[in-house]
């Protein structure tokens, strides 16, 4: 059907469409590039932290004018630096290999299962970290009870297995990312 000057009146009429305006290449599809880039900055700002923990040490002079409360402020200014960067190292690292599995679903097996343990790993790093200077702080003010130097112990070595645990995780994503794609 026509109008009187010709024009088709229907509104649907196929040679009426205008296909859509596209603006480029979807959004949806660099969200994960912009997450591993978001990961990868937080595990540089971990790296940044982890230093600055270990430079506070050395910034402070020890001599006869130190107190036991110095030290302690020291101790526990390292100890918030360190788990903190403990925490984005692991956040940081779980980004990179998580987006990495989702946009390599072939490494997924690999990628994916590291990225939780390095997320498990950063936090609880973290959390032995400030219970391990909880544990020093209350020995060296003085406290009695000599159970704690075990628990300080304990903590020292799940400290240690934590990050064996990391490391792991981190040599199996990488041995992951390694994979060929038709190969699974």
């Amino acid at each position: 059907m026509n109008d009187r000057r010709g024009d088709p009146t229907q509104p649907n009429h196929p040679g009426d469409l205008v296909g859509p305006a596209t603006a480029g290449p979807s959004l949806a599809a660099s969200h994960p590039h912009a997450r591993i880039f978001v990961g990868i900055l937080l595990a540089f700002l971990g790296i940044g932290l982890e230093a600055i923990g270990f430079a506070i040490g050395y910034q402070v002079p020890n001599g006869p004018s130190q107190t036991i409360n110095d030290l302690l402020l020291r101790q526990g200014l390292e100890a918030v630096a360190e788990a903190s960067a403990l925490a984005l190292w692991g956040i940081g690292l779980f980004f990179v290999f998580f987006y990495v599995a989702q946009i390599r679903p072939g490494t997924k097996p690999w990628t994916s299962t590291a990225a939780i343990v390095l997320l498990a790993t950063g936090i609880a790093g973290a959390v032995i970290r400030l219970v391990e200077f909880r544990i020093f702080s209350i020995l060296v003010s003085g406290a009695p009870n000599s159970s704690l130097i075990s628990i300080l112990q304990i903590a020292a070595g799940l400290r240690l297995a934590i990050g064996l645990a990391g490391s792991v995780a981190t040599i199996v994503a990488l041995f992951g990312l390694t994979r060929p794609a038709g190969l699974g």
